[in-house]
């Protein structure tokens, strides 16, 4: 029976978060904290709870798929009764808070969330694809957070959990595609709902992000060395979801563990010339800039907006307009991605209309009405550029413009009938579309939010408004990022930094197209009319409040 319990507890993860606690503290004492033994002992052992809870707590919500994918584990045996598993998992979960409270007050109030964000994991966002994939990714790599918070140095926690979630996520990746037999009927995972070969690509694309960002830590380039095990087991783990071969979660799983112990090696043999808090800060905040990006672009509540307040509010460097569009990038490879078909398409209608000089059929007319939209957007995008980078991001007039918008969007999409297709456009609506979209320039209209606008005023249906807004996206922030990345990457500095941003927004893009696209066969955008109002009263009441 104790042995059924350790196996429910998965006693290997447990130490691997432990692991993860000491690491996360190690590299906090290098960097200027102080930690005592009792409160590592706490932080360790709240990460260990936590983690039990996690696993308990998922056992017993997936009893029906485990009897399916892995009866062999203890509650489909019969070795455990799904009310014990709860049982355990909620002890775990009390017992965590408290250690973690003893570790760093601050740090026990994080815990009461987490350990909210485990239990409504299993029931609800495990069965959500991408979404849980993410959750998992992000409580996994917390154990850093954890050890480098009680050795009082947050922030370098945070560095190792952006660091470590990539290859986290290729993790959770890698089992969902071994276990999708099982899953079929339970749960819309992604190897189920986007396809094996899509989940395959971001699980590889997950271990490239984890491997890039190691140069980064150290001036010293013999940080490589106690890494190599670790990069060699990524390798093989990529190469076996490459040629499709099961076992990549267990490669995985083994590279994370060989990762941290050359991590703590390193820092063992080379501890003076870590640096991490400037430079993966730095990727942290392009992490963080880089989803706003994704989900912002595509949700009817202003991207540029997002950009632009997250340094205001969180006291970040200012990072200009040429990242904000450098993002774009990753948005870019978003609506390629995600409309691919569509786009195939329309390269051959522009070929065709090439070859015979006629525009007749749908796809013909898309491609120039796509054309005709894009003019205005260029236009103002070449005499008001000196504004967008200066005047127009004032905070003020970001909250107005949020507000101001939000207020447009709910009204005209409550008053207008939804009584047009996209293939009844005219040049005439493409064109009227386009002017809409010069408006995006100022921080807080949103690009989609006024095209998806001026489309429902001309009576398109809700999808049909966000389908031609997302298309029209592609030709202006492709155009935009050819003038302005070219500028960036003349700043090595910066490439590392956008390189995460550009990986981060293309992901939360996709997610964000999709997501949308089916809200919007059912719902209005009245939601999003309420959040650009509520958003922007907070941020003129921060105005008030800054003077």
């Amino acid at each position: 029976m104790v042995r059924a319990y350790f196996q429910l507890a998965r006693w290997p993860n447990a130490l691997l978060a432990a692991a993860g606690v000491i690491v996360g503290a190690w590299l906090a004492l290098w960097t200027g904290g102080h930690l005592s033994l009792t409160h590592l002992l706490a932080a360790a052992g709240a990460a260990v709870a936590l983690t039990i809870t996690a696993n308990a707590w998922n056992d017993a919500a997936d009893e029906a798929i485990d009897r399916v994918a892995h009866p062999e584990r203890p509650i489909p045996s019969g070795l455990i009764t799904v009310r014990a598993a709860r049982n355990l998992a909620l002890a775990a979960a009390i017992a965590g808070v408290a250690l973690a409270t003893a570790a760093a007050p601050g740090l026990g109030a994080v815990s009461v969330a987490v350990a909210a964000l485990m239990i409504m994991y299993s029931p609800w966002l495990k069965r959500t694809g991408l979404a849980g994939n993410l959750t998992v990714a992000l409580l996994a790599s917390l154990p850093f957070l954890y050890g480098a918070w009680a050795a009082g140095e947050p922030l370098d926690g945070l560095a190792l959990v952006a660091w470590a979630f990539p290859l986290h996520l290729a993790r959770e990746l890698a089992k969902d595609i071994d276990d999708a037999d099982g899953d079929a009927g339970h749960r819309a995972t992604v190897p189920l709902t986007w396809g094996v070969p899509a989940a395959r690509i971001l699980a590889v694309g997950a271990i490239i992000c984890f491997l890039v960002p190691l140069p980064l830590f150290t001036a010293s380039q013999w940080l490589m060395l106690p890494m190599l095990p670790a990069v060699v087991a990524m390798v093989l783990a990529g190469y076996r979801l490459v040629r499709g071969r099961a076992g990549a979660a267990h490669a995985l799983k083994l590279a994370m563990g060989l990762a941290m112990g050359g991590l703590a090696a390193a820092l063992l043999l080379f501890g003076p010339s870590i640096s991490l808090s400037q430079n993966v800060t730095t990727l942290f905040q392009a992490l963080v800039l880089g989803v706003l990006q994704g989900v912002a672009e595509f949700l009817p509540i202003s991207s540029s907006a997002h950009l632009a307040l997250a340094p205001w509010l969180f006291g970040w460097p200012e990072p200009g307009l040429s990242f904000d569009v450098a993002l774009h990038l990753g948005t870019l490879v978003a609506v390629l991605g995600y409309f691919r078909a569509e786009w195939i398409k329309l390269a051959r209608a522009v070929i065709e209309i090439a070859r015979t000089r006629q525009v007749e059929s749908l796809e013909q007319k898309r491609a120039v009405f796509l054309v005709i939209a894009t003019i205005p957007g260029a236009i103002g995008g070449l005499l008001l550029e000196k504004y967008a980078e200066s005047v127009f991001r004032a905070p003020w007039l970001i909250a107005g413009a949020l507000m101001v918008m939000g207020l447009v969007l709910w009204a005209v999409d409550r008053a207008a009938a939804e009584t047009r297709p996209l293939g009844g456009m005219t040049a005439r609506d493409a064109l009227l579309v386009g002017v809409a979209q010069v408006f995006a320039l100022i921080p807080g209209v949103s690009r989609s939010g006024s095209t998806m606008t001026a489309a429902r005023a001309l009576r398109f249906d809700r999808e049909s408004a966000a389908t031609f807004s997302f298309l029209m996206s592609m030709p202006i922030i492709a155009a935009a990022a050819v003038l302005k990345v070219p500028h960036l990457l003349q700043d090595r500095a910066m490439a590392m930094p956008l390189l995460v941003g550009v990986l981060a927004s293309a992901v939360s893009g996709w997610f964000a197209i999709d997501a949308l696209l089916r809200y919007l066969t059912r719902r209005s955008f009245g939601v999003f009319a309420l959040y650009r109002l509520v958003l922007g009263a907070i941020v003129l009441a921060l105005v008030a409040m800054r003077g």
